[in-house]
């Protein structure tokens, strides 16, 4: 028998390392060789003992997963690494970066919602297969037990091909999965100067990931890259990424082709569970398939590209005639495994005999006039713009309150506050509409470049008034302005006879609550707070821990909302954190709120954006700068 796959998982969460063991060890052809809370524990693990396969958590303390898998790379360039992310912006950002720069593979980590069990199971489905498939690239001899492995089909061997119809191609569609990113950011680089039809992509990712990919092809390759939205139609030197929890479906509509987005029950021939593509052609086109990395499939997709001189129609049988051209289809997952990307409803499907199928669809009950009225009353309230496709996600956040109000569906009670003048209820729907992901020490480096740089600075600076203040905009929960109250008080010694003000302000009351509280339970201090601090800055009562009373009147929660007048603000503010918060605002927004932060900055103030934004072409009154891998911006002197 083969020696046992060897994993060390790396991660800061106890119950995160805890499931992973678990689930891991649970497979005999698997060993968990040991853990660690961060990276510079990991490599010295992987340096005394080096296992087979990493799992590696992007956000921890001490050192991040980036910063880890670089170093790994360096010494072990074959090593597998799985990423675990969050499904966060950061996290999606941050995924992409580390398949950049050698990631093997990622999965999401298990949420707050998710239980203990529903975690595990979802963990066993996707990481033991991911797990062995790599290590047995690099170990042939390694051979599972073969009681405990499903048969699989014998490994199809890609060649570049090119099917020519007569007529010349309109959409060049693509399917990619895991590992995908770099092997279409070769593609796309490699393919010709004036590529002349569009490209339409299907990968293997969740929501908010597949939006990212399109940033990023569009900073990496010559062409524009966007998510697909319902109604596009496909231009060249454009590329259209599918969202991750729809189908896309190419159409015709009189003389041009349009882009269709729906969430119909999965195709039962293909495995992948997020993404779709199913390009639906008006007529016979070329298809290029091949694996996209090869350079072999570069030239394939340039030649399908180029019209073909007419020859004369081909007979084809009925049964036989091609209805589906560079079709790609994944799917959504089966009942038995709930899609963490459609929160709503869904009702079983009957075959057109009537029997009852295992396939599912989701019901929709909300009305394109009832997802308008959202989306102009958030924008007009709180400026986010909330894109196209986001049915499932009002449906999700605003059924409870339609339940709450007695109402039957979410467009019900969309209808019945439409009639009303603006009161706390459409507050109430503004707030649910808010995105509040937060956590510990989320993205250290902004916290190390503090602690080594930017506040020992500031402690010269400030000797004689010797006063700091610090705004947190969209602290969601207070998981951020406690953090920087709990940094000052352990790693900035020097700042102990200052007057310390932390200015925290968010939008949604009920968070805000949460917030004052300073009360979170387990699974939330588990995210990138490390044990000392927890032990030394909270109180344990029941289940939950409590930030100590010190803490808790160091920061002052207000509510305030960005795009309204900022009453009661400081006038001045030495530091400002506002990290992924621009994200959501349109570009005129965000000039207008970078405007209002530059006049509350002194001269040497500094504002940490998230890692996803830039002042870049909004606000040419600062300029960047870097400390310990963090960026910022300072005041343009």
């Amino acid at each position: 028998m083969s020696p046992r796959i060897r994993v060390l998982v790396v991660d800061d969460s106890v119950i995160i390392r805890r499931i992973l063991t678990e689930v891991l060890s649970e497979d005999p052809d698997i060993e968990v060789m040991g853990s660690a809370p961060h990276g510079r524990i990991a490599l010295a693990k992987i340096a005394q003992t080096p296992p087979d396969l990493v799992t590696l958590d992007v956000e921890m303390p001490e050192m991040d997963g980036i910063e880890t898998l670089r170093e790994i790379r360096k010494l072990h360039p074959k090593l597998p690494v799985i990423m675990f992310s969050t499904k966060t912006e950061r996290g999606a950002s941050t995924t992409l970066q580390a398949l950049t720069l050698g990631a093997s593979d990622y999965l999401t980590k298990p949420e707050a919602s998710e239980g203990i069990t529903e975690a595990r199971d979802r963990v066993r489905a996707e990481l033991v297969g991911k797990v062995k498939a790599l290590v047995r690239r690099l170990r042939p001899e390694f051979k599972p037990q073969p009681h405990l492995v499903a048969k699989a089909p014998a490994p199809r061997v890609h060649t570049p091909t090119v099917r020519r119809l007569g007529l010349p191609p309109q959409v060049l569609a693509i399917g990619a999965s895991t590992g995908g990113p770099n092997a279409l950011a070769e593609v796309l680089s490699a393919l010709p100067t004036g590529f002349p039809i569009p490209v339409l992509i299907t990968q293997h990712m969740p929501p908010m990931f597949t939006r990212m990919l399109a940033d990023r092809l569009t900073t990496i390759s010559p062409f524009k890259a966007k998510e697909a939205e319902n109604g596009d139609v496909p231009q060249p030197g454009y590329v259209y990424v599918a969202p991750g929890d729809h189908h896309l479906v190419v159409v015709r509509d009189g003389t041009r082709l349009v882009l269709r987005l729906n969430q119909d029950p999965p195709s039962a021939r293909v495995a992948p569970r997020w993404t779709s593509c199913s390009a639906r052609s008006p007529r016979p086109t070329a298809v290029a398939s091949s694996p996209p990395s090869s350079p072999a499939w570069v030239r394939t997709a340039s030649a399908a590209a180029r019209p073909s001189p007419p020859r004369a129609p081909r007979s084809w049988p009925r049964t036989s005639r091609p209805r589906w051209s560079g079709a790609c289809r994944a799917t959504s997952p089966t009942p038995a495994s709930p899609t963490p990307c459609s929160p709503s409803a869904r009702s079983p499907r009957r075959s057109p005999a009537g029997s009852r199928t295992r396939s599912w669809r989701v019901v929709m009950q909300l009305s394109p006039d009832g997802l308008r009225y959202v989306r102009d009353l958030v924008y007009e309230r709180a400026a986010i713009v909330l894109e196209s496709g986001k049915e499932y996600l009002v449906e999700a956040r605003l059924g409870p309150l339609a339940k709450e109000a007695g109402h039957g569906s979410v467009d019900e009670f969309l209808r019945n506050i439409a009639q009303k003048p603006y009161n706390g209820v459409h507050a109430r729907v503004v707030e649910a509409m808010t995105t509040n992901e937060t956590s510990f020490f989320r993205d250290i480096h902004p916290f190390e470049a503090l602690a080594k740089h930017i506040l020992p600075e500031f402690q010269k600076t400030r000797s004689i008034v010797r006063t700091l203040r610090v705004w947190c905009a969209a602290c969601s929960t207070g998981q951020e302005p406690y953090s920087l109250a709990m940094l000052i008080k352990d790693r900035v010694p020097q700042l102990a006879g200052f007057k310390i003000e932390i200015v925290a302000t968010d939008i949604n009351n009920v968070v805000l609550d949460r917030a004052k509280s300073g009360r979170y339970r387990q699974h939330e201090v588990n995210r990138g707070l490390p044990a000392p601090m927890l032990y030394r800055h909270f109180t344990r009562e029941d289940a939950d821990w409590v930030i100590k009373p010190y803490l808790r009147e160091m920061v002052d929660f207000r509510n305030l909302n960005l795009i309204a007048p900022w009453i009661g603000m400081p006038s001045q503010v030495d530091i400002v954190f506002i990290r992924n918060v621009l994200i959501y605002f349109d570009v005129p927004t965000k000039k207008k709120i970078l405007g209002r932060v530059r006049n509350m900055l002194p001269k040497d103030g500094v504002l940490f954006l998230g890692g996803a934004e830039t002042t870049l072409n909004l606000d040419d009154g600062f300029v960047r700068a870097q400390e310990s891998n963090a960026s910022f911006y300072k005041l343009k002197q």
